[in-house]
């Protein structure tokens, strides 16, 4: 992720997909609450070494690696233990995602990524990474300019 990104989400305040965690020389409980959070949720960002007030305090450089160790070890656990009931959980939430969207580009063309977000409760961010992955794969195209263009349905049965 590019600096300006970082910089521009360190600056928002934090919200269900943003949060700052000071971590200085340990990941705290916290952060495992809010793996789990965006996990359960829409994902986000969480930003270690950053405090509640967006100053960027980094992390002790002493203890980068414990920290990093302390999560590869909870990361590899999780996937261990819940692995497959998550990816079929997220296969399922994907596979209704992108047919909530196609109905409502097939009730309105020309819908923008932002009312698309607000109607199906994702962020914008996700919305066009759906949007991507359904241009990729053939499922739909847009016509003519993001102002003013619409959007086609190519392939339902993708």
């Amino acid at each position: 992720m590019e600096s300006i990104v970082l910089n521009t989400l360190i600056q928002s305040n934090e919200s269900e997909t943003i949060e700052f965690e000071k971590c200085l020389n340990k990941i705290s409980g916290s952060v495992f609450e809010t793996v789990c959070a965006f996990l359960n949720r829409k994902g986000g960002h969480l930003f270690i070494g950053v405090t509640d007030d967006k100053k960027i305090i980094g992390v002790n450089e002493k203890c980068v690696f414990s920290i990093n160790y302390s999560g590869v070890n909870t990361n590899n656990t999780m996937q261990e233990t819940v692995g497959k009931t998550v990816g079929k959980t997220v296969g399922e939430t994907v596979g209704k995602t992108v047919g909530e969207i196609l109905k409502l580009i097939e009730v309105n063309p020309k819908i923008t990524r932002d009312e698309l977000a607000k109607k199906t409760g994702l962020s914008v961010r996700g919305i066009e990474w759906n949007l991507k992955k359904m241009k990729d794969q053939n499922i739909i195209r847009r016509i003519g300019p993001d102002k003013g263009g619409y959007w086609e349905i190519i392939n339902k049965n993708k």
